[in-house]
């Protein structure tokens, strides 16, 4: 136990002592390249606050159903 204990101390020392200062490319931190073909995140179709209650309606609608017994946008009928 003594020896997990030191071990434990060891590493908590090393680890404030010697680690680097800077964050590795956190997300906040990560290079600003323009993208040529990218799209901004605000053009996700999914995006706005009626298409994610129409997402969400259909989920519900879907388990409903599922839950009755009939199965919704089955494939191989």
């Amino acid at each position: 136990m003594l020896l997990i204990t030191d071990a434990a101390i060891g590493i908590t020392i090393w680890a404030l002592l010697f680690r680097k200062q800077t964050p590795e490319l956190a997300p906040d931190y990560a290079p600003q390249e323009a993208e040529e073909y990218a799209e901004s995140v605000e053009k996700i179709s999914w995006a706005p606050k009626e298409s994610r209650k129409r997402l969400l309606d259909i989920a519900v609608n879907n388990l409903r159903e599922f839950a009755d017994g009939n199965c919704v946008n089955v494939v191989n009928r």
